[in-house]
């Protein structure tokens, strides 16, 4: 027979307390609230429960690994200093993947490396002739 270690007051021994929780409160909101309180182990349990789901989410919408790690890390950190705010209006998972749409959207938007098509860049050179800032003369 398997026996299996978990060390006390790590994320894996406080899950079957907090699933054993009854009432009309989810698992996932009780963690909130404890979070809310500065908790960090139910901080864990959530993170270790939702963190490849979010992942993966990020990374299909933002097409690179880094961002994606970045913002997964974002997200968490926003649900550490916000989860006060959580109202329950909607199901825990929800409320991660509406921070981390935010969070994705806000970084898609701050994209320096998108490629420009050729009228933005003809349009923009232009632009820099007339000003004087390239050197060139600008065509007459």
């Amino acid at each position: 027979m398997h026996q299996s270690y978990v060390r006390p007051g790590s994320a894996a021994a406080a899950v079957p307390a907090i699933a054993a929780t009854t009432g009309k409160y989810s698992s996932g909101e009780i963690l909130v609230e404890r979070i809310a309180a500065g908790d960090k182990l139910a901080m864990q349990v959530l993170f270790a429960r939702h963190r490849t789901n979010i992942y993966r989410w990020l990374l299909r919408f933002v097409g690179n690994e880094t961002v994606a790690e970045d913002l997964l890390s974002d997200v968490f950190l926003d649900v550490w200093r916000q989860a006060g705010r959580f109202e329950g209006r909607s199901a825990v998972t929800t409320w991660l993947l509406s921070i981390a749409r935010f969070k994705a959207l806000s970084a898609r938007r701050g994209r320096t490396d998108a490629p420009l098509d050729e009228t933005i860049e003809a349009t923009v050179r232009l632009r820099r002739q007339r000003r004087g800032c390239s050197g060139e003369k600008a065509p007459e």
